[in-house]
């Protein structure tokens, strides 16, 4: 398990330097992903700091891994709380 983890870090993080973005993982968990109340939260913060032009998330729909469109599901709705009604955005 800590050898993939170690395998997709440095994945994720080179896909991140050819775009010119920086990779954060927030080790939320694996097969299956639970997004908690605490995590969102986590998420919303992140798009209040960093305030993205553009984000890359997985698809909605993955016939392959149900966590991507939780994965998914999860960024939309950080998205959303983080610039909704009475939240500068």
């Amino acid at each position: 398990m800590e050898n993939v983890k170690r395998i997709r870090h440095e994945q994720a993080s080179e896909a991140a330097s050819v775009v010119g973005a920086t990779f954060r993982c927030l080790d939320l968990g694996d097969y299956p992903l639970v997004i908690t109340a605490a995590a969102l939260e986590e998420l919303v913060a992140l798009f209040r700091d960093l305030q993205p032009d553009i984000v890359i998330t997985h698809t909605p729909k993955d016939p392959f891994n149900p966590d991507h469109p939780v994965a998914c599901q999860a960024v939309q709705k950080a998205r959303l709380l983080a610039s909704g009604a009475g939240v500068a955005s």
